[in-house]
């Protein structure tokens, strides 16, 4: 991920906001993802972000690794949870209480290899037919299935 370590740490907590955004390593922007930061925000308001399944929090008095080891203690869907770190005693108590966890690494080339692959570029074929499927944005995706939900799925 390009980060300026040069930068204040609130310009590389805001690149990675902004990546996680625009990439989405995490797959589907229905997919819920929070980001824990060491401490309290410099900025004033902390991070805000244009995604509402995206929540940036902080810490506080308490470290981050042991907030996060806490919310997934404490998580009634452990199965669902996939926590991104590098720190060994994450991964082993991410794993005792039944999330996942993944390499920050491995996390990251997601986004890599969802935002370099040019989906004009790309033939998928549909079965039974010679010419390629159309690929449509993840938001129009979730806007045609918001509006079926809604014919559909009537309450």
């Amino acid at each position: 991920m390009p980060v300026d370590l040069n930068s204040d740490i609130d310009v590389q907590r805001r690149q990675l906001v902004t990546f996680i955004e625009t990439k989405r390593p995490h797959g589907s922007s229905q997919n819920k993802v929070t980001i824990i930061f060491d401490g309290g925000p410099g900025l004033p308001g902390g991070i805000r972000t244009s995604n509402s399944n995206l929540s940036v929090l902080f810490s506080g008095e308490s470290s981050a690794d042991d907030w996060i080891k806490q919310r997934v203690e404490d998580s009634a869907n452990k199965k669902q949870i996939i926590v991104v770190t590098d720190d060994r005693e994450i991964k082993y108590a991410v794993g005792a209480s039944g999330s996942k966890s993944i390499s920050v690494k491995k996390f990251l080339s997601l986004g890599k290899l969802a935002g370099s692959s040019s989906r004009k570029s790309q033939e998928h074929k549909v079965k039974g037919s010679s010419s390629p499927a159309k690929i449509i944005s993840k938001v129009v995706e979730a806007k045609i299935n918001e509006e079926m939900k809604k014919i559909w799925l009537k309450s």
